[in-house]
């Protein structure tokens, strides 16, 4: 039995994953159309020196763990607002820890290119991708990398 929910979870977060690079570089219209307009507004930030506008939208979904068990996955997405657009130019995804080591089992599956323990850089679309631990949480987080 525990092999299947593995299996089941194992699945579900390539499935999720196969659309993790699509996010960066996004408009907010994308992004809304894609995840739904129940989301709310976390921050917008403004340099007012380079002129430059950051603004930050915020998911909560309840999903299905690795387990079986019902959590809550918070999704933000930070957008760069280039006058014309908001353009994704980072993701995070932050679920409880006891997910992680569904997150870097599928991550090590992938063919990116491993910067650290827990880092990958996919140098076809110039996203890095990172898990952290931080308190009862687990975060993946992916951003435009273009060095």
């Amino acid at each position: 039995m525990k092999k299947i929910i593995l299996i089941v979870a194992v699945l579900f977060v390539m499935f999720f994953c196969q659309n993790l690079k699509a996010q960066v570089l996004s408009t907010k219209a994308e992004i809304i159309e894609k995840n739904g307009k129940n989301y709310s507004i976390e921050e917008v930030k403004e340099d007012v020196k380079n002129k430059e506008q950051f603004s930050v939208l915020k998911y909560e979904q309840e999903i299905e763990s690795s387990k079986g068990d019902k959590i809550i996955r918070i999704k933000k997405f930070t957008f760069f607002n280039t006058g014309d657009k908001d353009i994704c130019i980072s993701f995070s995804f932050e679920e409880p820890l006891s997910e992680i080591n569904s997150w870097v089992k599928y991550m090590r599956t992938k063919d990116y290119v491993r910067q650290g323990e827990l880092e990958w850089k996919n140098y076809e679309n110039s996203v890095v991708y990172s898990i952290s631990r931080e308190g009862d949480s687990c975060i993946l987080r992916g951003y435009l990398d273009k060095e």
